[in-house]
């Protein structure tokens, strides 16, 4: 029997001494990033917190620029990506400067011919090639990290500068809504005292009817308006990362939780986001047992010192003293968080379409019937008159057509608005995940499947009703 050992001594210490103790923190990196975003904002911004920690405002209460700036740079989901990118980065580049763990093999022969000597063979190796790559692995890993600081750095910038646009954009909507609301209050009350002026036979129906045509069509501007305010005010509260404050911002809380589950349970995009997540997850138990030893055993044949062919059991294993897997741990987690980030995004990013895709549907239902749909009306009564008053001579044909002109281009108008609700309601559902059922289908299913049957039917028929 004979043991043989090799060990490559002085290459392990040099191996030692070229990997040193390389660090998996990625704050410090996540400082810098910050720090380079301060120095072009008016702010540093803080990213010691959670995204999702409680946030200060309640959603009712004024919000002004500067708290949706420190809101959107704690909570925006995009931007915190890029953080976890710069952990991914730093994970990398600690893998890029840890050296090999050492391997170790036992080989152990016996005779095949019986009375030859049997063998016990041992060997240590380190991988000599991670040396010379060494370099040039970590000078690429350290320029993906600058990259990622920078580009975290940068994101914070835009994202400052999106939700200042935002904001802008709400307050502007907000005074619009306001202005229109003021104007249809004067008209109403100019309708009122017109009406009974018709009724005291001061003026004559004709007038009322061109004050009412007015009403209708200000009415259309005004709910254009508040339909641009809602779209305005969801995307800056995705943009804050807080999709659910729109019901709050609306006082309207039958939505709130409807949608949060009907997002969560029918969007086929969310799942598939939530699938990836659950690999991270997978991904992440892995790589928790990066640190035991990597594991071969196999049959190894060879000669004695007689010359005689031995066969026996062989095994070769990693001796984990210079990487514990700390890196492969870091990087998974951080993949991790980033998978989480995704699904928190695709989440946000639903539950405002369907809260846009409502408020575009909801807007176009009254314009089509409070506002089209009545102008079509009142230009239908006058063409009535019209066509008693040609019959009798008392107007010509120029008049005539006039009036009937004047109804056919309502008519347009009412079967272009009638388009856009069937076409807002395919989409709010198609939002929504699907077909709508269950306590959804019955909050929005006599609005819009009732109003929908009643378009297919008139369209088929070719009325204008």
């Amino acid at each position: 029997m004979r043991l043989r050992t090799h060990l490559c001594f002085g290459t392990f210490c040099a191996v030692l001494a070229l990997g040193g103790c390389a660090s998996i923190d990625p704050q410090p990196d996540i400082a810098a990033s910050a720090t380079l975003a301060g120095q072009r904002l008016s702010t540093i911004p803080d990213w010691s917190k959670p995204w999702n920690a409680h946030c200060s405002w309640d959603g009712t209460t004024p919000l002004s620029v500067d708290e949706s700036i420190a809101i959107t740079l704690e909570r925006n989901l995009e931007l915190r990506t890029a953080l976890s990118d710069i952990a991914v980065a730093r994970a990398e580049l600690a893998g890029a400067e840890t050296p090999p763990n050492p391997m170790l093999a036992f080989t152990y022969g016996a005779s095949t011919e019986g009375a030859g000597v049997n063998m016990i063979a041992a060997s240590a190796m380190q991988q000599l090639q991670w040396i010379w790559q060494r370099p040039t692995r970590v000078a690429a890993a350290e320029a993906r990290l600058r990259a990622a600081i920078l580009v975290a750095a940068d994101r914070a910038l835009a994202t400052v500068a999106a939700v200042r646009i935002e904001h802008a954009r709400v307050v502007a909507a907000e005074a619009r809504v306001q202005a229109y609301a003021e104007l249809c209050a004067t008209l109403t009350d100019r309708m009122t005292s017109l009406v009974r002026q018709e009724q005291a036979g001061l003026i004559t129906s004709d007038e009322r009817r061109m004050l009412s045509d007015l009403v209708a069509k200000t009415e259309r501007d005004r709910l254009e308006a508040d339909a641009t305010l809602r779209t305005t005010r969801i995307s800056l509260l995705t943009t804050l990362a807080l999709t659910d404050r729109e019901d709050d911002w609306r006082s309207d809380g039958i939505w709130a939780e409807a949608t949060m589950t009907r997002v969560v349970m029918q969007r086929l995009d969310v799942a598939a986001v939530a699938a990836m997540l659950l690999a991270a997850d997978a991904d992440a138990e892995r790589a928790g047992l990066a640190g035991l030893p990597d594991l071969a055993a196999g049959i190894a044949f060879d000669r004695g010192t007689d010359g005689m062919p031995t066969l026996g059991p062989s095994l070769t294993f990693s001796l984990p003293v210079l990487d514990r897997g700390d890196p492969a741990k870091a990087a998974a987690a951080a993949a991790r968080e980033k998978a989480c980030l995704a699904l928190n995004i695709a989440r946000q990013r639903a539950i405002a379409e369907v809260n846009a895709s409502r408020a575009t549907f909801e807007s176009s239902l009254a314009q089509w019937q409070r506002s089209s749909e009545t102008r079509r009306a009142i230009a239908g009564e006058r063409d009535a008159i019209a066509a008693r008053a040609f019959a009798a001579g008392t107007i010509d044909i120029s008049a005539r057509t006039l009036v009937r002109s004047d109804l056919a281009e309502r008519e347009v108008d009412a079967i272009n608005d009638r388009l856009a609700t069937i076409e807002a309601s395919i989409a709010l559902e198609l939002a929504m995940g699907g077909a709508m059922g269950g306590a959804m289908g019955g909050a929005m299913g006599g609005a819009m499947g009732g109003a929908i049957a009643g378009f297919e039917t008139t369209m088929a028929t070719g009325g204008s009703r």
